[in-house]
């Protein structure tokens, strides 16, 4: 399975499935257990199953493909991290302020 059927999957899933199921049982199409919208957050109960679902679809992968994933995420993650501690307007303006004390 390569990277982009994943995200392509993992998409589908989380965003467009789930506002589908949603709609569809707002309509009376499928059960309106699934149109259930949570009282504090108003968001839908069925995302909770996407994220469930796509956890699971992670779990199976083979260790191969997780360890790459893993090692992108550092590396992102670090990219991430050194780029903003620089470049950030907040760490910017951190700077000013303790320049004008």
């Amino acid at each position: 399975m390569n990277v982009g059927a994943i995200l392509g999957m993992t998409t589908v899933m989380l965003y467009g499935q789930t506002r589908i199921m949603f709609a569809m049982s707002r309509d009376g199409l499928v059960p309106k257990v699934l149109s259930k919208v949570h009282p504090k957050y108003k968001t839908p109960y069925i995302s909770i199953l996407a994220i469930i679902s796509c956890g699971a679809l992670i779990l199976n992968l083979q260790s191969q493909t997780f360890i790459r994933f893993v090692i992108w995420l550092v590396i992102g993650l670090a990219v991430y991290f050194l780029y903003s501690r620089k470049s950030s307007l907040l760490n910017h303006h951190s700077e000013n302020n303790r320049m004008a004390l």
